[in-house]
C-alpha cells in the first residue's frame, strides 16, 4: 500500500478524506463508529489491543493523537491548527486571531496539515501491516516445527544468543542458516 505522490488521486484522496472525517468526529463516538473503514486499519486494530478491549472510537482517537504528536516534525503550524481546531475545538476565527493569519490563509495551512497527517498515518499503517505479515509468517514457521523432545538445551547459550541477535535485527540479515554435520543439534537449536 503505497501513498500516491499526489493526494488528489485514487486511494490517496480516499485516505485523506477518511482522516479528515475521523478528525471531524474526534469527540463523537457514534460518528467514529459510522466510519466503518477505520476498523480495517491495522493501526486501529493494534491500538484496540492496548489496553485490551479498547473501543473503536478510543483506538481511533489514540491513532490520531499519536499522528498529531509526530506531525510537528514535518509541519508544526499544520499540527497546531489541526490539534487546536479538531481536538481542542477552537473555532477557526479564533485561531486566525491567535496565530495572526487570515482565515483563508489558515484554511490553507489546515489543508497542508491534513495532507501531512494523512501521509504520516499512511506510512505508519504500511509499517504496521508489514509487521503483522512478518509476525504471521513467523508464527506459521513456529507452528510447522515439530515439538521439542527435550526440556532444555545444554551448551548452546552462546549460539542461542547469537541466533536471537540475528533473528531480531530486521535490518541485518534476511536469511540465517544453521549448517553442520548430522546429529550436532541444528534442529534442536532451531526449535
Amino acid at each position: 500500500m503505497r501513498m500516491p505522490s499526489s493526494l488528489e488521486t485514487g486511494s490517496g484522496q480516499a485516505w485523506l478524506t477518511l482522516v479528515k472525517q475521523a478528525l471531524h468526529a474526534y469527540h463523537d463516538d457514534p460518528g467514529l463508529l459510522a466510519l466503518t473503514r477505520l476498523a480495517d486499519w491495522r493501526l486501529v486494530q493494534v491500538a484496540q489491543q492496548r489496553p485490551p478491549g479498547a473501543s473503536l472510537p478510543d483506538a481511533v482517537r489514540a491513532v490520531l493523537t499519536d499522528g498529531l504528536q509526530r506531525l510537528p516534525a514535518s509541519d508544526a503550524l499544520g499540527a497546531a491548527v489541526l490539534r487546536r481546531h479538531y481536538v481542542d475545538r477552537e473555532p477557526m476565527a479564533q485561531l486566525a486571531l491567535d496565530l495572526h493569519f487570515s482565515e483563508r490563509s489558515l484554511f490553507k495551512h489546515q489543508q497542508a496539515g491534513l495532507a501531512a497527517l494523512s501521509q504520516l498515518l499512511w506510512q505508519a499503517e504500511e509499517h504496521a501491516q508489514r509487521v503483522a505479515r512478518l509476525s504471521a509468517r513467523q508464527q506459521q514457521a513456529l507452528d510447522e516445527l515439530p515439538a521439542p523432545t527435550f526440556s532444555r538445551l545444554f551448551g548452546a547459550d552462546e549460539m542461542l544468543s547469537a541466533l536471537r541477535r540475528f533473528l531480531t535485527d530486521a535490518q541485518a540479515h534476511w536469511l540465517v542458516a544453521l549448517d553442520g554435520m548430522g546429529g550436532i543439534g541444528k534442529t534442536a537449536l532451531a526449535r
